[in-house]
């Protein structure tokens, strides 16, 4: 003869494991839920019912605009290989979040000779 709870122990494992699962299942979709409340608050669409589109699409391209700006001038700095721009180049660095993966991408290019850059590999 055994322990007196002997018997309900492992029906109280089972149910304390069920529980657990239950509580991670809850955990994990109040998780999701946050994640997509977060991302509907944050949400920068612009929608053709929207009384005030026609302001925002004129911000969003003035915005593109002066983006498309700052990136020209740093290709032509780039493309001069101008040292005496260096701090232009890290102000231009502030402004865009890609621009040093650019900066690695040109610099890597024009090691390159020419016909390497278009996939026409000189005859060895």
């Amino acid at each position: 003869m055994g322990h007196h709870a002997e018997k309900r122990h492992p029906r109280n494992l089972k149910r304390i494991d069920e529980h657990f699962a239950k509580a991670k299942e809850h955990h994990d979709k109040a998780a999701y839920f946050r994640r997509r409340a977060a991302a509907a608050e944050s949400n920068v669409i612009i929608f053709s019912d929207d009384p005030d589109a026609t302001e925002k699409l004129i911000d969003k391209i003035e915005r593109l605009k002066k983006r498309q700006g700052v990136m020209k001038r740093a290709n032509q700095l780039i493309r001069k290989a101008d040292r005496e721009a260096s701090p232009t180049l890290a102000s231009l660095r502030k402004q865009s979040p890609n621009f040093c993966a650019r900066l690695r991408r040109q610099s890597w290019l024009s090691q390159l000779r020419p016909r390497e850059q278009f996939g026409q590999h000189p005859p060895t």
